[in-house]
């Protein structure tokens, strides 16, 4: 039919993707949308059902063409919002952040946006980028900036749940660099009591990884991997093997096979990690993490130089993403190695 009949084929995944939009099957509006062929009306379509919020749900991995431009921002805000987040989770968070703040510049800050939108859903989600920008700039989160992403998550929580995940996951994050552990794990448990409603798995992914640092840190191992088995679980149910959040977790479930005392099992699932990070976005944390492990089995199994490739490589990422405390936290595991043999 595409080939025979290409404007009947639009038009029906154009009809098929208004029927979803009103039988609550916003995923399936994308997926739909992205076939119709025209950029207008597939736009509408995706932004009223929710855009980023499909993201963060179980939406599949595709994205409009043409993107907005900063421009559009204000006419569909939480599609250019979309947009934003898919360049981060690709790995293009300088490109991400440059576009998100023409479009501040050009909305006042997401408060001139389309009459239509719901312009605390939007403001909102606009919050969550910026602390997403800061975390990626391996920034300290201003607690007076935690705050207001705490009120967000008060606020939104009875009505846009998923956005209330995404809040909690960016909340749970702060709550880890800062050492309160306790309230990481407290605030990611009461957020995935909502989380069977809102179907926000991809969002979800994150809120159990963070809480699985927290684990670690503060509680036991058998806990730490009940919360990154869980974060696997709903990577994999939505994500391909390269994805964002299939290889985040990888990461983190590798540094938990060395605490168990599992080489062979953590190196198979970072060596595919390492290889393809440059594709995916990623805090300094977990990069440091999977680098010191990956360098230490390195190091035990084939000696010094084959650590040493790993530590060069992570020198050269903190380079490429502007992290001197990756620069820093590279030294001292060379310093290890060295010492080591």
């Amino acid at each position: 039919l595409r080939r025979s009949h290409p404007a009947r084929h639009a038009q029906l995944h154009q009809l098929a993707a208004q029927w979803c939009a009103g039988h609550g099957q916003p995923a399936q509006v994308l997926r739909h949308a992205v076939a119709i062929g025209q950029p207008g009306q597939a736009a509408q379509l995706v932004e009223q059902a929710g855009a980023i919020n499909i993201d963060l749900a179980d939406g599949p991995d595709r994205c409009l063409q043409p993107a907005l431009t900063p421009a559009q921002a204000g006419a569909l805000p939480l599609l250019f919002l979309s947009q934003v987040y898919q360049l981060i989770r690709r790995g293009h968070p300088l490109q991400a952040q440059g576009l998100f703040e023409q479009a501040c510049a050009a909305t006042d800050n997401f408060q001139r946006i389309d009459p239509h939108a719901d312009t605390e859903h939007v403001t909102a989600w606009a919050e969550l980028m910026r602390l997403v920008f800061a975390s990626n700039q391996d920034r300290r989160i201003d607690p007076a900036h935690v705050q207001v992403m705490q009120d967000a998550l008060d606020a939104q929580l009875p009505r846009h749940t998923v956005l209330a995940i995404g809040l909690a996951s960016v909340l749970t994050y702060c709550h880890v660099q800062d050492w309160r552990f306790r309230q990481a794990l407290t605030l990611g448990n009461v957020a995935m009591h909502v989380h069977p409603l809102a179907n926000a798995d991809k969002a979800a992914v994150f809120l159990r990884l963070h809480q699985g640092f927290a684990a670690l840190a503060s509680t036991s191992l058998a806990q730490a991997t009940d919360y990154i088995v869980d974060a696997q679980q709903l990577a994999l149910r939505h994500g391909h093997a390269l994805s964002y959040e299939v290889l985040s977790t990888q990461m983190m479930r590798a540094v938990l096979h060395v605490e168990n005392n599992e080489p062979e099992l953590a190196m198979a699932l970072l060596e595919p990690a390492l290889r393809h990070v440059r594709n995916i976005n990623g805090w300094l944390t977990l990069h440091a993490e999977a680098v010191w492990v990956a360098a230490d089995i390195a190091g035990q199994l084939q000696g010094l130089d084959a650590a040493e490739r790993y530590i060069s490589a992570g020198e050269a990422y903190a380079h490429e993403r502007g992290w001197p405390r990756l620069l820093v936290l590279m030294q001292v595991a060379r310093i290890r190695q060295l010492t080591a043999a």
